[in-house]
C-alpha cells in the first residue's frame, strides 16, 4: 500500500557523520496515506526545553483563542509554542496550593474551568482573568477531579472521595446515592442523548438521567476494571477507558475491545477515522476504517508513557499530555525518518536506489551493510562476498534481477545465488568504484574514485 506513494515521491539520501546521522528520508506525495504513529515527528516540551513548571502534566487543552493551557501539580501554564506563562500561588494568592488536576472548555462561552487539588475550582475568562468559585449556598468541594456542563447549563463536579456536586443558580448540592456520594468520581461525560456519565475510582461506572441513576456498570456485567479514568463518545457509542483497557457502551450493552487489553487507559481522543487511547506503558491508535492496531511506547529517543491527556489542535498536531516527560508533540511533516529504531544496522546512509521489480528501494550504508525497503518494512539484503567494513557506494539492479554493488573493495555482481567480486585482476583500473548505470542497450557503466570510467559488457570488464 505505501509502495504505490513511494514511486511518487521525491526520494533523499542524508549522509551525516556519526554524530549527526538520522538515515533515510523520503518526502511524502500531496496523496498521501495514513502516516504510522511511529513515523510522526515527535518533539518534546518540558521542564528542560520549553520551561515547563513540571514534566507531570495532568491535562492539555486548546483554548478557542488558540493558546495550549496544561495543568500540573505546579500550576496551570499557558502555552503558545514558544514561551510559557505561569499562573500559581505566587500570582493567584487565593490557592491554597499550585496542584491541578484537569481543565474544561465551556461550550456556552468558551469560559476555562480549571479543577484543582485544594482550591475548588477556578474559572478563567480573558475578559475577567482568574476567580475562585464560590456558591451563595452550600459549599463547594475543595479537592476536584474534573467537571461537564449539562445542556440545561447546570455544572456536575466530581470530587475526591466526597462523590458528586451539581452546581445550579449559585448554590451547590450533593447528589444523593448510597455508594456515588463516597467516591471519588474520577471522570464525567454528558452524552448526546443528555445522558451524564459517571466514573469512579473503585465503583465503576453509572449513567444518570434525569438526575436519577439509571444504570450501574462494573466488573460483574462486562466493565474491564472498577476504576474508570476517561469517558468519552464515537457516534452513538460510549467509550470507556478504565484501569484495564477499554470498554464500550452501544444500547445500553457493555463490550469490550481487545484493542489495549490489560492496560491502563487514561486518554481517549477520536479524531477522523481514528480511535486514539493513552495508557501508563504508552499510546495506542485503532483504524477505524481497516481494524489496524498500532502502539508505541517512544519515538527515537523521547519517551511516550504515562499518557493523562490527547489533544488534537486547531493545526492538525496531536499533544500528549505526560506524567513524566511534559508535553509530546506529534504531527505529520510530509518527511519520513527511517533509522536504527526501525532495522537499519547504520543510520550513515551512502545510497538510495529503487529497485527494477518494483518492490521499493536498496539502501548502501556506510559499514558494508545493504537493506531493501519497501512498504515502510526495513529488511537486509544479504550478501555472501565480504564487504564490511567498507561502505556501500551504490547498488543497481538490472530488470532480469542481477544486483551490482558498488564498493571500494570492487564491485559485486549478485545473480541470484551466485556472486562474483570484480577486482584488479579483472580489469579494473581501481577498486575504489562510486556508481553503477546501465544504458539502453544493457551495458553496465561504472564510475571510479581514481580510475576513471570502466565499461562492462557481457558481464566482463
Amino acid at each position: 500500500m505505501i509502495g504505490s506513494v513511494l514511486k511518487k515521491c521525491c526520494l533523499l539520501a542524508f549522509f551525516f557523520n556519526v554524530l549527526n546521522s538520522v538515515g533515510v528520508i523520503y518526502a511524502q506525495s500531496e496523496n498521501k496515506e495514513d502516516v504510522p504513529l511511529k513515523r510522526l515527528l515527535a518533539t518534546e516540551w518540558s521542564v528542560k526545553s520549553a520551561g515547563l513548571v513540571a514534566n507531570n502534566v495532568t491535562k492539555v487543552m486548546q483554548s478557542h483563542s488558540g493558546y495550549i493551557w496544561l495543568t500540573t501539580y505546579n500550576g496551570i501554564q499557558k502555552f503558545d509554542g514558544y514561551k510559557t506563562v505561569t499562573y500559581d500561588q505566587n500570582q493567584l494568592p487565593f490557592l491554597r496550593s499550585s496542584g491541578f488536576r484537569n481543565i474544561y472548555h465551556s461550550p456556552i462561552d468558551h469560559t476555562l474551568y480549571f479543577s484543582s487539588q485544594s482550591s475548588g475550582l477556578i474559572k478563567y475568562n480573558e475578559d475577567g482573568g482568574f476567580e475562585q468559585i464560590k456558591a451563595k449556598y452550600g459549599e463547594m468541594p475543595s479537592s476536584i477531579e474534573d467537571v461537564v456542563i449539562d445542556r440545561n447549563g447546570d455544572m456536575w463536579i466530581g470530587s475526591v472521595n466526597k462523590g458528586l456536586f451539581i452546581f445550579s443558580n449559585d448554590s451547590v448540592y450533593r447528589f444523593q446515592h448510597d455508594v456515588i456520594e463516597n467516591s471519588n468520581v474520577l471522570c464525567l461525560y454528558e452524552a448526546e442523548n443528555g445522558r451524564i456519565y459517571i466514573g469512579t475510582e473503585g465503583n465503576g461506572l453509572y449513567s444518570i438521567k434525569d438526575r436519577k441513576v439509571e444504570t450501574h456498570y462494573d466488573t460483574n456485567n462486562g466493565l474491564n476494571s472498577d476504576i474508570v479514568n476517561v469517558i468519552s463518545q464515537m457516534g452513538d457509542t460510549i467509550i470507556v477507558g478504565s484501569q484495564s483497557g477499554l470498554n464500550y457502551i452501544v444500547n445500553d450493552k457493555m463490550g469490550s475491545f481487545k484493542f489495549m487489553e490489560g492496560e491502563s487507559v487514561n486518554a481517549i481522543l477520536h479524531a477522523d477515522h481514528f480511535l486514539w487511547a493513552g495508557s501508563d506503558n504508552g499510546l495506542g491508535r485503532i483504524n477505524l476504517k481497516s481494524d489496524e492496531t498500532e502502539f508505541i511506547s517512544s519515538s527515537g529517543f523521547i519517551d511516550m508513557t504515562r499518557i493523562n491527556d490527547i489533544m488534537l489542535d486547531s493545526e492538525g498536531s496531536y499533544w500528549l499530555a505526560t506524567g513524566r516527560n511534559g508535553l509530546v508533540q506529534l504531527k505529520e511533516t510530509g518527511i519520513i525518518n527511517f533509522n536504527r529504531f526501525d532495522g537499519l544496522e547504520n543510520d550513515n546512509i551512502n545510497i538510495v536506489s529503487e529497485r527494477k521489480n518494483g518492490k521499493g528501494y536498496f539502501i548502501g550504508c556506510d559499514d558494508g551493510s545493504i537493506f531493501t525497503l519497501y512498504s515502510s518494512q526495513i529488511k537486509p539484503f544479504e550478501i555472501k562476498t565480504t564487504i564490511k567494513p567498507t561502505g556501500i557506494r551504490d547498488v543497481y539492479e538490472q530488470s532480469n534481477g542481477t544486483v551490482w554493488i558498488a564498493s571500494y573493495k570492487g564491485l559485486v555482481r549478485k545473480k541470484g545465488d551466485s556472486e562474483k567480486l570484480y577486482g584488479l585482476s579483472d580489469g579494473l583500473p581501481s577498486l575504489d568504484l562510486r556508481r553503477i548505470l546501465e544504458d539502453r542497450n544493457g551495458i553496465i557503466w561504472v564510475a571510479s574514485r581514481s580510475g576513471g570510467l570502466v565499461k562492462i559488457k557481457n558481464e566482463k570488464v
